[in-house]
């Protein structure tokens, strides 16, 4: 296993916790809603948001160098669509009045049966045009790369904040002519998994991080605090304060010489816990839900908001790899998963 694969499995790994950290964190609130415990569970919010672009950017460095058929792209959907069919299945049967039928199949054309699974969507368009990319990105130059990044999630990350903050109007024909960010982060990855940031670079783009995540904290608790609600308009990947903390950590982690450093034992867990995490992903959810409604862990929410969150989501993760690890066992289920 080279460092390069490494570093990308890191990303995964962080990227996946990072999800369980943005739908498990708001539980803090319910039980200690005091200034200090709003601004930390923004502090987790704003650095949680770059888990699905992170998740994209690696998708795109690992695919995009690629020359798959269309049958690969289409075998590729095909795994994404069964676990997402059969857990949606589920999720319907057991909540739905009336059995499976063609509402089933309507309803999950609209919209995802859960919130989390948007990403799934989004996935399966990114696989189908996967193919297409490839072949434009693998042709361009440095400076296109960064002409790209700049018209698909620089440009379009800052308008929306301006036309909020500013009360400007920026005509609707603009953006449905855009390319998507999804797009800008998926290209991104396969940019950035091609070049390695020096030490200054390193340096320069750790202060970028931590002075776009101190805007966004301290910009969402500022208003929260005067208004005693929380405003989440920031809570969406295309922003600008999303794009910036997710491409600095990306290259940051690509770049790392401590990777280098690491045992020969400790090479080896990683990308086996990366190979778990799309199915980590999958069951999150629900391991959330079940694990908030257990006894000592409220009681460790009343204790303390952010030691029981924290708590909620190590567990989440542990016990969702183990479950997955133990579900891989099953040949055809591990070919899915």
């Amino acid at each position: 296993m080279n460092k390069r694969e490494l570093s990308l499995d890191l990303i995964k790994i962080l990227a996946c916790f990072l999800v369980i950290v943005n739908h498990a964190g708001s539980a803090m609130l319910r039980f200690e809603p005091s200034a200090l415990t709003t601004i930390l569970y923004l502090a987790f919010f704003s650095f949680s948001k770059i888990a699905v672009p992170l998740f994209i950017m690696v998708t795109g460095a690992l695919l995009l160098n690629k020359q798959d058929s269309y049958r690969t792209v289409l075998i590729r959907v095909v795994k994404i669509l069964i676990p997402l069919l059969v857990i949606s299945a589920w999720l319907y049967f057991i909540t739905a009045k009336n059995p499976l039928s063609l509402d089933f199949f309507l309803s999950i054309l609209s919209k995802p049966v859960m919130l989390p699974y948007w990403y799934l969507y989004m996935l399966i368009g990114l696989y189908l045009v996967s193919p297409f990319l490839g072949k434009m990105v693998r042709n361009f130059t440095p400076n296109d790369h960064r002409i790209f990044m700049v018209l698909t999630l620089i440009i379009p990350g800052i308008l929306p904040i301006l036309s909020k903050w500013l009360d400007l109007t920026f005509y609707r024909a603009f953006f449905d002519a855009a390319i998507p960010s999804a797009i800008g982060y998926f290209c991104a990855g396969y940019y950035f998994n091609t070049v390695k940031a020096d030490r200054k670079t390193k340096i320069l783009l750790s202060v970028i991080l931590v002075l776009s995540l101190t805007i966004m904290i301290s910009s969402m608790s500022v208003a929260a605090l005067q208004t005693g609600t929380i405003d989440y308009f920031l809570d969406n990947i295309t922003l600008i304060t999303t794009v910036i903390p997710t491409l600095c950590v990306f290259i940051l982690i690509r770049s790392s010489k401590r990777i280098e450093t690491l045992s020969e034992s400790t090479k080896n867990v990683i990308p086996q816990i990366a190979g778990l995490t799309f199915g980590i992903y999958l069951i999150h959810y629900f391991l959330i839900i079940r694990l908030n409604s257990v006894s000592i862990l409220i009681t460790l929410y009343h204790f303390s908001p952010v030691l029981g969150a924290l708590s909620v989501e190590v567990l989440v993760f542990v016990l969702g790899a183990g479950l997955i690890w133990i579900l891989k066992k099953i040949p055809w289920i591990n070919k899915v998963l």
